[in-house]
């Protein structure tokens, strides 16, 4: 429990409102199940300028999975591999 106080009223409602189930919940203006089906994925997400989506095919992406160090996620594996690499070939 918070240690903020609140009016006597606002705690009679806080108390009434802890009391009740959950089939007590009047949810006629927002219902339990909501139709996802016209949902649009990354609408409010920007792509910051440095990041860039790579599309790598299935057995590529198998061998940077193979080449993952202990805690590293695949994200992690391809920058790993690529910056080794660029460094080399900068080097040569």
């Amino acid at each position: 429990m918070s240690s903020t106080s609140y009016s006597p009223d606002v705690e009679a409602q806080l108390k009434k409102l802890r009391a009740m189930g959950d089939n007590d919940v009047d949810l006629s203006e927002m219902p339990e199940e909501i139709d996802w089906r016209r949902a649009r994925q990354g609408m409010w997400h920007r792509i910051k300028r440095d990041d860039l989506i790579v599309m790598l095919e299935p057995k590529v992406m198998a061998w940077f999975t193979g080449q993952a160090h202990e805690g590293e996620d695949v994200n992690d594996t391809v920058n790993r591999v690529m910056r080794e690499r660029v460094i080399v070939k900068s080097a040569a």
